[in-house]
């Protein structure tokens, strides 16, 4: 007499298969996006800034025609090039007309989960205002901003002093400051834009007092600062944010 078939053990046996299925199916999409990205970086690499020595930015302004060259030949929403050394962070990055475009498309404009490096659509593009931010995703292969978190270590946060902006007609410092974790909703840090004399007052005392890695610079409100952001998981709505003051060099 054949044996009778146990339905807990098919629908079991289904479960099981349908969730390798799915698990399958989403390690070949991450398998292809992160081959994209990879891609992507390559292509890029063309209109890349002149190299610089590890653990160095370049001193000299200078222009940057490979910059104006992107920008004529990729996307004219292109700004410029950042570059964080010793981190994964150096990227052509964009300003679109809001915070959401640039959240999942490259800077081609073409859908990617990894989306692009963007500055805030309320910030001069030339980075003259007080407070201009920069937002990336914290990717899990270590891409985009992801290596903000890497300042949370002190020893690391004392080695690394220093990033650079590559824009069409100069290049500048960035002399690091300050890293925090802060709420999404933070109503001092996501202030972009110019300020006030009071604002900015406020603004770096807030840094000072809050920090969880800070190093003392002689600011001032009359400098420039770019706040790089991505997000964190220390609590709901957690960000991860790197300040640095911005420096002509002459």
């Amino acid at each position: 007499m054949a044996l009778r078939k146990n339905p807990l053990r098919i629908v079991c046996a289904l479960l099981l298969f349908a969730v390798f299925a799915v698990s399958a199916y989403q390690i070949f999409v991450l398998g292809k996006e992160a081959d994209a990205q990879t891609q992507l970086r390559g292509d890029l690499q063309v209109y890349q800034p002149g190299a610089e020595s590890a653990g160095t930015v370049q001193r000299a302004a200078k222009k940057n025609p490979k910059i104006s060259q992107a920008q004529e030949e990729i996307n004219p929403e292109i700004v410029g090039w950042l570059r964080i050394p010793q981190t994964a962070i150096d990227y052509l990055f964009v300003q679109g007309t809001d915070n959401i475009a640039y959240l999942a498309r490259d800077v081609y404009g073409k859908s990617a989960k990894a989306g692009s490096i963007f500055m805030d659509y309320r910030c001069a593009g030339d980075f003259s205002d007080f407070n201009t931010i920069l937002y990336g995703h914290n990717m899990k292969n270590g891409s985009m901003f992801r290596d903000i978190r890497r300042f949370a270590d002190a020893d690391f946060f004392r080695a690394n002093t220093a990033g650079s902006l590559h824009l069409p007609e100069t290049t500048l410092t960035l002399d690091i400051f300050a890293y925090l974790l802060i709420k999404a909703d933070d109503a001092v840090l996501y202030r972009a834009g110019d300020q006030s004399m009071q604002e900015r007052e406020d603004f770096l005392r807030y840094v000072k007092q809050n920090a969880k890695q800070y190093r003392a610079l002689a600011l001032s409100p009359e400098d420039r600062i770019v706040t790089l952001s991505t997000c964190s998981y220390e609590f709901s709505n957690a960000r991860m944010v790197l300040l640095a003051r911005l420096r002509s060099e002459t």
